[in-house]
């Protein structure tokens, strides 16, 4: 099992390899791996502090961090990741009412880590779309559905100077010759 900690921290000694080597002790992965209950869940619902303080977990981790009490929700991931936020802090215990808040916080932090995901995914292949198309000899816009280009190919401004006639700047709109036609092309499939 393993971790990512964002934003890194730094601290004398090897923060992920002394975080991992203990994540087995840790009350809330253990929790969330058992249930797959992303609620929001307190280390104090499962040890109390001087069991906690006691664990190599806080020993070699949590006590150079000055973290005394966690919070944490979790929204997905797979048998070896866990994906979720946790917050910490020294001495008070989180109250009630801010486990309620984070489970009021959970579902649009849940949805913005999948959007965070899809987008990704999306940047990807229109990476990988742009690559596959400057290979092509042909000329391919990609507009919004607005008009706005969203992507031309560098070979495509020299054609579009040529054919269109007048030369043309590398603008964000097609020339209105090439956009009466493209809403010409629309028109019958915006009157279905």
């Amino acid at each position: 099992m393993s971790a990512v900690l964002l934003p890194p921290l730094v601290y004398p000694l090897d923060t992920r390899q002394l975080f991992e080597t203990h994540l087995d002790e840790h009350p809330l992965i253990a929790y969330y791996q058992r249930t797959g209950d992303g609620q929001a869940i307190k280390i104090s619902d499962f040890l109390t502090r001087r069991t906690f303080r006691r664990l190599a977990l806080y020993q070699e981790h949590y006590r150079h961090l000055g973290v005394d009490c966690q919070m944490a929700i979790a929204f997905g991931g797979t048998p070896s990741w866990t994906i979720g936020f946790a917050f910490a802090r020294r001495m008070r215990d989180f109250s009630e009412r801010e486990r309620r808040c984070l489970n009021c916080l959970r579902p649009h932090l849940a949805q913005a880590y999948h959007n965070t995901v899809a987008v990704g995914r999306l940047r990807e292949h229109t990476a990988w779309l742009h690559q596959e198309l400057a290979l092509l000899d042909r000329g391919v816009i990609l507009l919004t559905a607005d008009g706005i280009i969203e992507h031309l190919a560098p070979h495509l401004w020299q054609w579009l100077r040529e054919y269109c006639g007048a030369p043309m700047r590398q603008t964000a709109v097609l020339p209105e010759q090439l956009r009466q036609w493209v809403g010409q092309q629309l028109a019958p499939v915006s009157d279905q």
